[in-house]
């Protein structure tokens, strides 16, 4: 099922290829750094309840928000933390601490597939990849979000640039902003995976089937609006009657 999305969309566009390639993978471990309101991060969560339960899924940030993402209230953590407690409880967890600070607390060769979707400057991208380099797994996959984005002083699509010629396996998707998909080794099953991915069609399909979802969303938000402008309307001429009506009998 598709899980819990909230502003901002710029990922949901990626929630299918998120099932198909956790339910190809099955990872032990998955480390997303940047997790705001938890599009991403919930996506990764329910494809791991239902392809792969053995699956630990976690989601790294100070939830403060920065200058791209944009600076936010308290609230979104504690929405997030309740939504995964009850809907994922000791799957998925979430870890309130600096990027630098959080690599500590896991192991050398764990982590089988990274999300790097924090502050989005081509330092910080930088550092994050290389930070955390060294927890990856002989398999693992790493996944860079907005690569297509080259406005204001996003970054991504310069690191993303320079990965794309250290690495054999890459491939790339142009929408929601763009990401980045990279093997860190050459065996035979990533290179099965992004054999896969590069029959055209799939790339139509994740692309079309993504953006259907957000589409829906949008939709389903304009008609909520348009609800509650109109209840409100209403409820605003009921006072307006009772008031009147009520003064009247004085």
């Amino acid at each position: 099922m598709i899980p819990r999305i909230k502003y901002p969309y710029s990922w949901v566009g990626h929630i299918p290829f998120t099932f198909f390639l956790v339910d190809f993978f099955k990872p032990k471990l998955i480390v997303e750094l940047g997790t705001h309101t938890g599009n991403s991060f919930l996506a990764f969560s329910e494809a791991a309840k239902h392809f792969s339960p053995s699956s630990k899924v976690y989601g790294i940030d100070l939830w403060q928000g920065d200058e791209h993402a944009g600076y936010y209230e308290e609230n979104v953590f504690f929405e997030l933390e309740k939504h995964v407690f009850e809907n994922y409880k000791n799957q998925s967890f979430l870890v309130r601490k600096d990027f630098n600070v959080a690599v500590s607390d896991f192991e050398d060769g764990s982590i089988d597939l990274l999300h790097i979707d924090g502050l989005h400057s081509y330092e910080a991208v930088k550092n994050d990849f290389e930070t955390w380099k060294s927890k990856l797994s002989d398999e693992a996959i790493v996944i860079f979000h907005d690569i297509r984005v080259f406005n204001y002083d996003f970054g991504v699509f310069k690191y993303w640039e320079e990965i794309s010629t250290k690495y054999k396996f890459i491939y790339e998707f142009d929408h929601s902003n763009g990401l980045g998909i990279c093997a860190i080794s050459e065996n035979t099953r990533n290179h099965e995976f992004f054999t896969i991915l590069n029959i055209r069609s799939l790339r139509y399909i994740f692309e079309s089937y993504g953006n259907s979802i957000l589409r829906d969303i949008r939709i389903v938000n304009r008609l909520n609006h348009f609800e509650n402008s109109y209840y409100i309307r209403i409820k605003k001429m009921i006072k307006k009657v009772w008031f009147f009506l009520k003064g009247s009998k004085n």
